[in-house]
């Protein structure tokens, strides 16, 4: 596992292939000041049919991790992430992939939200224990199975 920096060093591809994989994934959780992450529900012709994920997505070839993050909140849900709110909490290897996992601080109303229906049908703001229920019942996307290193993380002189 790599050491989470924050910097989104180098290109996504070209690290991923490095470690033997094709491809570098992107999981962008956002949290709010009341301590609830932005959760999606899944489009029913994807993988995983209506279970809740964070925004998911593979970075662009030649795209940073970071680069990644913030383009896939803005394609999945309209959002326009500030770099200096986020930081790269875990990079692990997935089954076919390097997942790399940010963590952002936002305050947006869910009504303010244009998700892509192509990805997602709903938007909600949880508490980690209602997260860790959709786990346990099978109702989260497997790969986020790390997802208590999200509601741990504390970044040193920071708001996470």
């Amino acid at each position: 596992m790599d050491a989470p920096n924050g910097s989104g060093g180098g290109t996504g591809n070209r690290r991923a292939a490095a470690r033997g994989f094709g491809k570098l994934v992107i999981n962008v959780w956002i949290k709010n000041g009341a301590g609830e992450y932005l959760m999606l529900k899944r489009h029913p012709c994807r993988p995983f049919s209506l279970c809740w994920e964070c925004i998911t997505g593979p970075v662009s070839p030649g795209e940073s991790s970071e680069s990644g993050a913030v383009r896939l909140a803005s394609e999945t849900i309209g959002l326009n992430l500030d770099r200096e709110k986020g930081a790269l909490i875990v990079s692990m290897f997935g089954h076919d992939a390097v997942i790399d996992a940010w963590l952002f601080v936002e305050e947006t109303d869910i009504s303010s939200l244009t998700l892509n229906n192509e990805e997602a049908v709903d938007a909600r703001w949880m508490l980690p224990f209602e997260i860790r229920r959709l786990y346990r019942d099978g109702r989260l996307v497997p790969e986020l199975s790390y997802h208590d290193r999200v509601f741990s993380y504390i970044r040193p002189g920071s708001v996470f």
